[in-house]
């Protein structure tokens, strides 16, 4: 199965993804170009950045519409 339908899989299954869970759970590097592939195939992929501290935020990614409850 490619990186991509992994991700795909990841999703569906109802979690929400950063980089740094891509990396580890899927080890998936690229995780925004695999992203926007699968937004381009017209998946429902939702996103936004979460504060880690003052100057860092990170980019979280889900499938759907449910709610995101912080990460």
């Amino acid at each position: 199965m490619s990186k991509k339908l992994r991700l795909l899989a990841y999703l569906k299954s109802g979690h929400q993804i950063t980089l740094k869970d891509s990396m580890r759970k899927l080890g998936l590097a690229a995780l925004s170009q695999r992203i926007g592939e699968l937004k381009c195939e017209g998946h429902d992929i939702h996103s936004t950045l979460i504060s880690i501290d003052k100057h860092t935020r990170i980019g979280c990614y889900w499938l759907g519409k449910r709610a995101r409850n912080g990460r």
